[in-house]
């Protein structure tokens, strides 16, 4: 079961800026990949979930690996 977890934010064309991840995993289901954020909100950590598809997966791969490179960290 989900829950709605409201985040106030001036105007909605902008991301919200988390301000601590605690962890983030990711797992094949047998149809997708579940990604999992565990977040700081309002002072609990919270359990952010979304299923995304093979190719986003793969997209957002993509994106990881280029920030870590430019951070240095790449392979």
């Amino acid at each position: 079961m989900a829950r709605t977890i409201t985040i106030p934010a001036v105007t909605f064309d902008l991301p919200v800026n988390l301000q601590a991840t605690q962890e983030a995993d990711a797992k094949w289901n047998g149809q997708m990949i579940d990604l999992s954020f565990n977040v700081l909100i309002d002072g609990r950590v919270e359990m952010l979930r979304t299923p995304i598809s093979a190719g986003q997966a793969k997209s957002f791969l993509q994106r990881l690996q280029a920030a870590l490179d430019q951070a240095g960290l790449g392979q």
